[in-house]
C-alpha cells in the first residue's frame, strides 16, 4: 500500500470517528430534557422509570430542583431508606433558600414515622454469637430495630457450627415487626454406631470334606458287604444235603466269609464316623477353635477314628 493510500485511510477512520461521536452527542439528552421526562414518567404513576431519569438530570446538572424530584420519587416508589439520603442531602444543597429548607424538613419529618423497623429474636437463650442476614446483607440488630424499606423482606440467622434458620416476612409503612428464629430445639446428634455384627458362622470345610470322603467310604463297605452276602448266602446254601439239612459253603469260600465280615464292620464304622464328622463341620464355625471331636489316625494299621473328649 502505497503512503498516499495510507493517508486517505487515515483520513477516513478519522472522519468516521468524528461522525460517530458527534451521533452519540446528539442522541444524549439534556438534563433539562431528563428533568421533563421524568416528570411526564410520574404524571403517568411510572416511579420505576422517572427515578432514573431525575437521578441522571441532577447528576449532569446538579441542580437541587432534580435532586428534590428525585427524592420525592424514591419515596414514592416505597424506597424510604434511599430516599431519607437524599432528603438529608437536599437539605445541605438548599440552606442558602429558607423556603426549601422548611419544605425538606417537613418531608422528612413526615417520612421519619413511615419507616418501618424490624426486630429479631432468639428464642434459645444459650445461642451465642448468632449473625443475622436481611435480603442476604449481615445486618446489626440495635434493641430499637433495624430501619428497612416496606414491603418483603427475607430474614436469616447464622449461628456457630453452621446452625440457620430463614423466615419472610411482609412489613407495612410504619410497622414494627419481630421476627423470632431458632424457636425449635437443636437436633440431637446422631447415635454413635454400634458394635459390627458377627459375621455368619461358616461350616467347618475340614470336617465336612473329611466327613463325605468317610461316609462314601463306610457306605460302599456296606454295599461290598450286601453283594458278597447275598452270593455267600446263595452259594452256601442251594443244595439240601444228603442228610436232610443244608450243604455248606464249598472249598476256598472261608476267606469270602471273613471279608465279607471285615466289609460289614469297617463300613458300618465309616458310616458312624462320616455322620459325625458331618454334624461336627456343619455346627462348628470355620474359624473356630477346634471342637472336642477330631480325627485321628487309628492304632497300627487300623484305618481311621474319632478322639471325643468332655
Amino acid at each position: 500500500m502505497s503512503f498516499l493510500q495510507k493517508s486517505w485511510l487515515l483520513l477516513c477512520l478519522q472522519l468516521f470517528a468524528v461522525a460517530l461521536t458527534s451521533s452519540a452527542l446528539g442522541q444524549q439528552l439534556s438534563a433539562e430534557e431528563l428533568f421533563n421526562r421524568g416528570k411526564a414518567k410520574v404524571d403517568a404513576r411510572d416511579f420505576e422509570g422517572a427515578c432514573p431519569d431525575f437521578e441522571a438530570s441532577y447528576l449532569q446538572s446538579g441542580i437541587p430542583g432534580a435532586l428534590l424530584s428525585w427524592s420525592d420519587c424514591e419515596e414514592s416508589r416505597n424506597r424510604f431508606l434511599r430516599a431519607m439520603e437524599l432528603w438529608e442531602q437536599a437539605l445541605k444543597r438548599v440552606q442558602d433558600d429558607p423556603e426549601r429548607v422548611t419544605f425538606v424538613q417537613q418531608r422528612m419529618a413526615a417520612l421519619r414515622p413511615r419507616i418501618p423497623r424490624l426486630k429479631i429474636v432468639v428464642a434459645r437463650a444459650a445461642l451465642q454469637g448468632v449473625t443475622f442476614f436481611v435480603d442476604g446483607k449481615t445486618t446489626a440488630i440495635p434493641a430499637e430495630g433495624v430501619p428497612i424499606d416496606p414491603g418483603r423482606h427475607q430474614v436469616s440467622g447464622l449461628a456457630p457450627g453452621d446452625e440457620r434458620d430463614d423466615a419472610q416476612i411482609d412489613i407495612a409503612a410504619g410497622e414494627t415487626k419481630t421476627v423470632t428464629l431458632f424457636t425449635g430445639t437443636k437436633a440431637p446428634p446422631p447415635d454413635p454406631p454400634g458394635p459390627a455384627l458377627p459375621a455368619p458362622a461358616a461350616s467347618d470345610d475340614t470336617m465336612l470334606i473329611a466327613g463325605w470322603v468317610v461316609g462314601s467310604a463306610g457306605l460302599a463297605g456296606l454295599l461290598v458287604f450286601a453283594g458278597t452276602g447275598i452270593a455267600v448266602v446263595s452259594e452256601c446254601n442251594a443244595e439240601p444235603a444228603d442228610d436232610g439239612g443244608k450243604k455248606g459253603c464249598p472249598d476256598g469260600y472261608g476267606g469270602v466269609l471273613v471279608a465279607n465280615a471285615v466289609t460289614l464292620g469297617v463300613g458300618g464304622a465309616a458310616l458312624g464316623v462320616g455322620v459325625i464328622l458331618l454334624a461336627i463341620g456343619y455346627t462348628q464355625p470355620g474359624d473356630a477353635a477346634p471342637g472336642p471331636a477330631k480325627v485321628v489316625a487309628g492304632p497300627g494299621d487300623a484305618g481311621m477314628g474319632v478322639a471325643v473328649s468332655f
